[in-house]
């Protein structure tokens, strides 16, 4: 059964009580009495010594001194000469025979001192009993530097019936004592063991990782500074579990990007694999039916040069796309700031795309201000431009209508290049600009499209800092991008 501290600190408390008492008791028993004897023998002798003072010196005050010697230490005294006549005396009455004279023979022992000790000061201490009286008494017999003699007489009480009274006393106030200990205890140990309740709440509620609860000190003790400990330990482990906490989270997301990742470089190599293999395929099926002689007709051999020289191109423009992606993504090539007139260039762009646009020729619009100077690679932003605008004529429909235009607002330029046509799905509009990703891949292969012309313009715009994007408009679909103004340059 387990016994909680303030239980223990009572009963320990009470047991030291109770060991005091006993052997308070047991030193009454056996040294009381000695040490009574011995304290009357110290008295009588000091006192003999101040008597044998006081005569020597002839004091005026002789008798006044001697009997408040005999009042204040509450002994009888008498002193005699060498012929047994009393000189100073405060005898009862049994003791007296006639007028002043005394009995003095009668005193026992005199006889024996009186011829041992004929000159000079010197004392005796007997231990006497009186059958006639049934009491006990000390006497100091002895004999000053002036001849008197001296007998001092102390009544010895009962001391076993003192020291039965003095131990009965003794266990009552014992009672009292140990009762007042374990109140004096039981709210000393209130006070040492309800902090340690608190501290083992707050280890019990660390344990189950709450750290909300902290030890309020109230005093600086050793229990105060334990529970400064405690508040430390639980703000260190509150701390290291949030880091833990943030480096597992980021764990994860370092796990699910690196997941992304790979997906991704996989569908990249899908991809580019994918786009490799045809334009290989042909140019080898082509060049070993020119190799076996397949052909015999000139203007067949011309035609099978032709494609495999444009299957070639094909390959050669989807390898310096890559590796004109990967340098941006990857921010090798320095970008070229300088100003130049924006709408400059999307006229630039629009005639190449004209000259690209297959029969029926699509019917292009431009809605531009005269003039609008910006900050930028001009090259890169042509060919986000270009980029924008082969889309638009691989996916416009059958209305034909590609409209560029651009407005000015607010310090920024926006760029945008719409074309008619189906609206793109929501997977459509997020993984629009992912590499390789092709809305309809069925009409790419007719278009000669690669997928990464968006891409590239996610990467060019990323690099320049500026905002790009697409959204489905009525009857089509439009893609931007915005630049800041700049003034012109003089």
């Amino acid at each position: 059964m387990k016994k909680s501290i303030r239980t223990r600190l009572n009963g320990f408390m009470a047991l030291l009580v109770v060991i005091v008492v006993l052997l308070v008791g047991l030193m009454n028993s056996v040294f009381l009495e000695r040490f009574y004897v011995y304290s009357k023998n110290k008295a009588l002798v000091q006192n003999y010594w101040t008597i044998n003072h006081l005569f020597s010196t002839n004091s005026e005050a002789l008798e006044l001194e001697l009997e408040k010697l005999q009042l204040n230490r509450g002994m009888q005294l008498v002193i005699f000469d060498e012929n047994l006549d009393a000189v100073f005396f405060t005898w009862q009455d049994t003791l007296r025979v006639g007028g002043r004279q005394f009995l003095i023979p009668g005193i026992p022992g005199l006889s024996e001192f009186m011829a041992r000790y004929g000159q000079g000061a010197a004392y005796e201490i007997h231990r006497n009993y009186d059958d006639r009286l049934k009491s006990e008494y000390i006497d100091l017999l002895g004999r000053m530097d002036n001849g008197y003699y001296v007998l001092m007489r102390s009544p010895l009480q009962s001391i076993t019936e003192s020291v039965s009274v003095a131990n009965r006393f003794l266990l009552w106030t014992g009672l009292a004592s140990i009762l007042l200990a374990v109140w004096i205890s039981s709210l000393f140990s209130r006070q040492i063991a309800q902090p340690i309740k608190e501290l083992n709440q707050i280890a019990k509620a660390m344990a189950g990782l709450d750290f909300s609860k902290k030890y309020e000190v109230k005093v600086e003790d050793e229990i105060g500074s334990l529970g400064v400990s405690i508040n430390t330990l639980s703000e260190k482990l509150q701390q290291t579990i949030e880091e833990l906490k943030q480096k597992n989270i980021q764990l994860e997301n370092d796990y699910q990007y690196i997941s992304k990742v790979d997906a991704k470089r996989k569908e990249f190599l899908s991809s580019v694999s994918h786009e490799l293999k045809t334009p290989i395929a042909l140019i080898q099926g082509y060049a070993e039916a020119l190799q076996e002689k397949v052909v015999q007709k000139e203007e067949d051999k011309e035609y099978y040069y032709h494609v495999i020289m444009d299957e070639a191109d094909r390959m050669n423009a989807l390898v310096r796309k890559l590796m004109a992606l990967n340098n941006l993504e990857a921010g090798h090539d320095e970008l070229i700031l300088e100003k130049f007139d924006l709408v400059a260039t999307v006229k630039s762009v629009l005639k190449r795309g004209q000259l690209l646009a297959a029969d029926p020729q699509p019917e292009f619009e431009l809605d531009a201000p005269p003039e609008a100077w910006v900050d930028a690679d001009e090259f890169l932003i042509e060919e986000v431009i270009f980029n924008y605008l082969t889309n638009a004529l691989h996916y416009v429909d059958s209305a034909h209508r590609i409209r560029v235009t651009l407005r000015a607002a607010e310090a920024k330029v926006r760029v945008t290049v719409f074309n008619t046509g189906p609206h793109l799905s929501d997977e459509d509009l997020e993984r629009v600009w992912e590499s390789f990703y092709k809305a309809d891949k069925s009409r790419c292969r007719e278009y000669g499209g690669s997928g990464l012309g968006l891409a590239v313009v996610k990467a060019v715009m990323e690099r320049h800092g500026a905002a790009y994007g697409v959204q489905n408009r009525d009857r089509g679909v439009e893609f931007w991008f915005e630049l800041p103004l700049v003034q012109e340059p003089e």
